[in-house]
């Protein structure tokens, strides 16, 4: 396995500001994500109210829900193409554009067929975002703040989500989608201005501008360091669809392929995504009283926030493995605690002072496996398939 030899690091923020706006490019797009994320759960409660702007059926709230999902398979499959051929930043750029229509969609939005064409199109962006941005932040960042960058980007997502409560309970659907234009245009602008990975121009032939994005990411280094970059991918082969599927042989990529597949093929069976889309609807019908069910929403996004950054600095002291048992018992007790407050509903209407069953569960469920697992997910698509970068 070839490693690229560790630039020193650059102690100027003279030297790291291109690779921080580009983090923060990142950034903004996972909270674009993360929007489209928080806005399922009020939207659809006010769709389906007796006040809506856009009356809906609760058939037509499930596919407005279940679409995005459709987006992101599409997304997912089309991202790593894109980064192989036109590479990560250009895949970053051209993600905004889709995005942009979505949210136009649901802007001009005064039926259902709108809203579905929305939910497609933002959630190929958010399938496409998850994709591309590893492997490019992993390209054009320095080791020194490597970690820091993604970091900030992986925040990105339940910052937005939290926004997107917010935002979804207070305003209309239109200004919603107006408002979040504005971070999607942002990070436009900013992969637009910005130059390619030198990464994928070395790999493609285009030295002269490979060594002059070089010089722009990695603002003190020298030569020697850019001689490394070229020597490192001119001995890295990229290799064909079938040669990665044979690398699945070798048992340790099958096993960490295996552990994050089992990983996120358990929270999405565990139902949790489908509790974060319907749960205001899920809290109404619930008869939580003692709290507005959209503030309970809201205080789930920002303690999903506090748990996150937690994590950051427990997860190298108590290891994955152990947050991934207590994230796991947590998510599996929040759904007992849902389904026996249901259950008591049926047999006893009075269930006021049982209200904090169904708001319990929201607090267990802000904070679910994937989201540990997803700390180390980045690293494993940028250290897996020939292309070492850390």
């Amino acid at each position: 396995m070839v490693h690229l030899p560790k630039v020193p690091k650059l102690a100027t923020a003279t030297a790291l500001w291109p690779q921080w706006l580009c983090g923060t490019g990142a950034a903004m797009a996972m909270i674009v994500m993360g929007l489209m994320q928080g806005w399922s759960s009020p939207v659809l409660a006010r769709l389906l109210g007796p006040d809506s702007p856009l009356p809906i059926t609760e058939t037509e709230a499930s596919w407005v829900a279940s679409l995005m999902n459709i987006g992101r398979l599409l997304g997912g499959i089309a991202a790593p193409f894109s980064v192989e051929y036109f590479g990560g930043k250009r895949t970053l750029f051209l993600i905004g554009f889709p995005t942009a229509v979505g949210w136009i969609c649901c802007a001009v939005a005064d039926h259902v067929a709108w809203l579905y064409v929305a939910r497609i199109l933002c959630g190929a962006g958010m399938g496409a975002t998850l994709g591309a941005f590893p492997l490019y932040v992993g390209e054009i960042s320095d080791p020194c703040i490597r970690g820091a960058l993604v970091t900030l980007v992986m925040n990105g997502g339940p910052f937005g989500g939290l926004l997107g409560t917010l935002m979804g309970t207070y305003l209309t659907m239109r200004t919603f989608a107006i408002i979040s234009l504005v971070p999607t245009t942002i990070f436009v602008v900013v992969y637009a201005l910005v130059p390619e990975s030198p990464h994928h121009l070395f790999r493609i032939g285009k030295t002269a501008e490979a060594e002059l994005a070089f010089q722009w990411y990695h603002r003190r280094a020298g030569t020697k360091e850019m001689e490394a970059l070229k020597q490192f991918v001119s001995t890295s082969s990229t290799p064909s669809f079938r040669q990665t599927l044979r690398e699945f042989c070798i048992p340790r990529y099958r096993k960490a392929g295996i552990i994050i597949l089992v990983l996120f093929m358990f929270m999405h069976i565990s139902g949790v995504n489908s509790f974060i889309v319907y749960m205001e609807i899920i809290l109404t019908r619930a008869k939580v009283t003692s709290i507005a069910p959209s503030s309970v929403v809201v205080i789930g996004g920002a303690a999903s926030i506090v748990i996150g950054w937690v994590a950051i600095y427990t997860i190298e002291r108590c290891g994955r493995k152990l947050l991934l048992i207590i994230s796991s018992a947590g998510t599996s007790t929040a759904m007992i605690m849902l389904g026996v407050h249901f259950t008591l509903i049926q047999r006893d209407p009075d269930i006021a002072p049982r209200d904090w069953l169904p708001i319990s569960s929201v607090g267990s469920l802000s904070f679910p496996p994937s989201r540990i697992s997803r700390w180390s997910t980045p690293w494993v698509k940028i250290t897996c398939f020939g292309r070492t970068l850390v």
